[in-house]
């Protein structure tokens, strides 16, 4: 009887697999200490191929995407690697920075919090993008003063609830203390206050 036949030779083809899995990412993490990205971005890539349920390796490209730039790459990778292992803590960061890149504040302010929920102590990249991602769903969250012309991109695509002031005139007693008691801010509308 022939071996493959048994289904014997199929577990030291895993093994092997596995074994060549590790080299390769073994070369993806050397190439990434050497910063080329590219090298590692394809060894984690052949490594994901024989092993596609390592979340390690979905983490690792992740990363690497995240420092070249590839925003939806390394968006797709870290929520791969949540998705084989959602307690792995270092894919939060990852993914929460990537969707601020793309701008998709909202979502990486609710990824951030899901990280930050699953330890007592938050790491440093968890605390340092929360605040980034709540500033990018309202400029008025940020510690240097927001430019006009985001407050009006956030107003002409309907994200925000917020307008600006521009300008001070004396505005009637009874129009200044109707905007303060149901909290708004009124923007003028004359260009010569610009």
């Amino acid at each position: 009887m022939n071996p493959s036949d048994s289904g014997e030779s199929s577990e030291p083809a895993a093994q092997d697999a596995e074994a060549e899995a590790n080299r390769l990412k073994a070369d993806g993490n050397t190439a990434f200490k050497r910063k080329d990205y590219a090298s590692a971005i394809d060894a984690y890539s052949q490594a994901i191929y024989l092993t596609p349920d390592s979340h390690l390796l979905y983490s690792n490209r992740s990363a690497a995407y995240l420092i070249i730039k590839e925003w939806e790459s390394a968006i797709h990778d870290a929520r791969k690697c949540l998705e084989l292992e959602p307690s792995f803590l270092k894919a939060y960061p990852r993914l929460g920075a990537a969707l601020i890149e793309c701008g998709l504040y909202k979502e990486a302010r609710q990824v951030l919090e899901q990280g930050m929920s699953l330890v007592d102590k938050p790491d440093a990249d968890l605390k340092r993008l929360l605040p980034m991602a709540i500033a990018g769903i309202d400029p008025r969250c940020r510690a240097e003063r927001p430019k006009r012309a985001e407050f009006e991109t956030q107003e002409k695509i309907g994200k925000g609830s917020f307008v600006t002031v521009e300008g001070f005139i004396h505005l009637p007693a009874m129009l200044t203390s109707w905007s303060r008691s149901i909290g708004c801010c009124i923007r003028l509308a004359d260009p010569l206050l610009r």
